[in-house]
């Protein structure tokens, strides 16, 4: 499922989670990092024509009220701050529904 989409520059930048943990970060369609993760993790990439500037997303859960929270930087620089407690009930309720259904 899409998390959230950054415009940067002329790039669309894309995170993307699956129920299972895994973080998948796109640019422009194309995997640039992809890992499991439970409670967050940094992905760390470059963009193709710019060799000058490492770029890093990091995500974690906790720190009320945002459950979800998503950075990214350029050069250890924060672009964008992005909180969302949504998702995480989201989650929530999902694994409460499937509880449910496997033991009643």
């Amino acid at each position: 499922m899409k998390v959230v989409t950054f415009q940067v520059d002329d790039h669309k930048i894309e995170l993307y989670n699956s129920l299972l943990g895994k973080e998948t970060v796109m640019v422009d369609d194309k995997i640039v990092s992809s890992a499991y993760s439970l409670w967050g993790m940094s992905h760390k990439f470059n963009l193709e024509e710019d060799a000058l500037h490492q770029y890093r997303i990091e995500t974690s859960i906790g720190g009320y009220p945002s459950m979800v929270n998503i950075n990214l930087y350029r050069n250890d620089e924060a672009l964008v701050m992005w909180h969302n407690s949504r998702s995480m009930m989201i989650i929530f309720f999902f694994l409460i529904g499937l509880i449910a259904a496997i033991f009643f």
